[in-house]
């Protein structure tokens, strides 16, 4: 089953998140779904420490509804690191989306001790206690796009996943190009070839008769 994990751009507290993303809370056997972007690799890390699997999700301007819609469509149930200073950007539009299509989600904050699930703040139980009994409901997701909405953190995080296709298979048509370059080249033709096995047959053929005529001569 799919978690799909959001957090503010600005977010740093990476300690908070390995508390919350572990096989203690969450079912080792769900999938932990996060968009790229600069901190993919604090919860890359933090998967492979409890043996979490990472399906790693982009973010296409040109696609950008079916990607987010795709993402939150076999989603469980949300995490989000937000510290209520940030809107109108990933982490608060996926808050919206969830309330829309009432998928179960927690929110994680510097500013308080607990969590807020579905909106409300938890003081008296335990993170886990609520994850368990969630039940996996299929949906189809709805919702609209503003303009004003910040999905990406810059200009230089933003990688389109299919131009990132085309520049790699274009690294290694010029990997091979080089490769075939630099490997030796046999001019010898099949003609040639056949003449220099013959050479060879009759050479060894010429070295093992000596041999037998030696041993079959008697020495003076």
């Amino acid at each position: 089953m799919n978690v799909l994990v959001v957090n503010d751009f600005t977010w740093d507290n990476f300690a908070e998140v390995s508390r919350r993303i572990n096989c203690k809370c969450i079912d080792p056997l769900h999938r932990i779904n996060y968009f790229y972007g600069k901190h993919m690799k604090y919860i890359s890390n933090i998967c492979n420490q409890n043996m979490f699997q990472l399906f790693r999700r982009t973010l296409s301007k040109d696609n950008l509804y079916e990607n987010i819609r795709e993402a939150l469509n076999y989603t469980k149930f949300c995490i989000i690191f937000h510290n209520f200073i940030e809107y109108n950007t990933i982490a608060s539009f996926i808050i919206d989306i969830c309330k829309l299509n009432e998928i179960p989600y927690f929110v994680f904050s510097e500013h308080v001790p607990n969590f807020f699930y579905n909106g409300e703040y938890i003081t008296d139980k335990k993170f886990k206690t609520f994850v368990r009994p969630i039940e996996f409901i299929p949906k189809c997701i709805s919702f609209e796009m503003s303009d004003d909405v910040i999905i990406f953190e810059d200009s230089k995080s933003l990688k389109d996943l299919e131009k990132v296709k085309i520049k790699l298979k274009e690294r290694y048509s010029d990997i091979e190009y080089e490769k075939t370059k630099k490997s030796i080249v046999y001019l010898e033709d099949s003609r040639r070839t056949k003449t220099m096995i013959k050479e060879l047959n009759y050479i060894d053929y010429m070295s093992s008769r000596k041999k037998w005529i030696k041993d079959i001569v008697p020495r003076a």
